[in-house]
């Protein structure tokens, strides 16, 4: 629905109307040509498809969108084949015997705990913390700033964070400030979670700023570029987490907006309890920094930071490294067996041909 008002506005554009035409012909002209291409263009893929500047990126999209359709059609159709040989069975076992079979699988006396009542219970223990939680701010007002890559991985690392906020004994109650709904990033958050803006869930998603609902004393911005380190965490504070992804040069984005509204920011302490590796970054993803602040609540520092990913950290690259110097020497001794074990063979075989060559002269004297 969003996208579709999306294209929809962009298609009011003249410019952008001729370009969809040029599109729809190349499209046609690649189909009749013998290239993969998908049988619907949803409007969403139309919103990503009008941005596509070189024929290359184009049809590297649209082959991409031809896989992804044949595989949803395989999908459809081993779950039919698997439906179609589940009812066989079932109606086969009901001609057959017509009492009552208790099992996995049939009659139970304990009632079957299905996806959809589990998904119900961590829905239950986020309303837990909508209520009663601590609060966590997720500042979304970078999404301008992000290219449509990097607003699915900030999407996909939300989830992730609301996943483990489903789970945890302590759940946050989580406010979505700033935030803009016709940005990439909330339709792929709306793409990813359907139930985003209905009524009952259990999370505040308003286009407000943090200032207009908390005063500037409880906000404290988490930001890597501090250079002040958390010493605890405080349930009388709401921190903010900055939701903003960025896979090109690292700018310091989230102390910039602190200094910008006059808030306080500080960095998690990293440096105080880990050691990270030579060239490693200490930039985490949001669902990294957000896990270690849900078990900040109720552990020490040293427990939350596990959260951290081993690969950065001094000891695994420590690890990996002694590991590929093992590889290397191993292979260095193997090409050095397999060099003699060649000279072995050809002395070996020099050898046995000076002595034929001894058998047929004494023979031919």
């Amino acid at each position: 629905m969003m996208a579709q008002k999306k294209i929809d506005e962009i298609l009011k554009d003249p410019q952008f109307q001729q370009k969809k035409k040029i599109f729809d012909m190349e499209i046609q002209n690649w189909r009749d040509s013998g290239y993969n291409m998908p049988l619907e263009i949803r409007p969403r893929d139309w919103v990503q498809l009008l941005r596509l500047k070189s024929l290359h990126q184009r049809r590297k999209f649209l082959n991409y969108l031809f896989l992804t359709e044949k595989k949803v059609e395989k999908k459809k159709e081993i779950k039919d084949k698997n439906r179609l040989e589940y009812e066989s069975k079932l109606s086969v076992k009901k001609v057959n015997d017509d009492h009552l079979e208790y099992g996995i699988g049939n009659n139970f006396m304990i009632r079957r705990v299905t996806p959809s009542v589990m998904s119900k219970l961590y829905v239950w223990n986020c309303l837990k913390g909508y209520m009663f939680g601590n609060k966590i701010i997720f500042d979304c007002s970078f999404s301008k700033y992000m290219s449509i890559h990097e607003s699915r991985s900030c999407a996909r690392q939300f989830i992730e964070c609301y996943a483990a906020n489903r789970l945890h004994n302590f759940p946050f109650h989580i406010y979505m400030c700033n935030v803009d709904v016709s940005s990439d990033f909330i339709e792929f958050l709306h793409r990813y979670i359907p139930t985003l803006f209905d009524v009952d869930f259990p999370m505040t998603i308003t286009t407000k700023t943090y200032l207009e609902l908390f005063d500037k004393s409880e906000l404290v911005y988490l930001s890597s570029n501090s250079h002040v380190e958390m010493t605890e965490y405080n349930p009388n504070i709401t921190y903010i987490i900055g939701a903003f992804v960025d896979k090109g040069d690292k700018q310091p984005i989230s102390r910039a907006k602190a200094i910008k509204d006059n808030i306080k920011y500080v960095k998690l302490p990293l440096d105080k309890y880990l050691r990270f590796g030579d060239g490693s970054g200490k930039d985490l993803t949001i669902n990294h920094v957000y896990n270690i602040m849900l078990d900040a609540q109720i552990k020490d520092w040293k427990d939350a930071l596990k959260h951290v990913p081993s690969r950065k950290l001094y000891s695994s690259r420590i690890i990996s490294l002694e590991n590929k110097v093992k590889s290397e020497m191993l292979l260095k001794s193997l090409t050095v067996k397999d060099n003699v074990d060649d000279i072995n063979d050809r002395n070996k075989l020099g050898e046995s041909r000076n002595k034929f060559f001894k058998i047929y002269v004494s023979l031919m004297v």
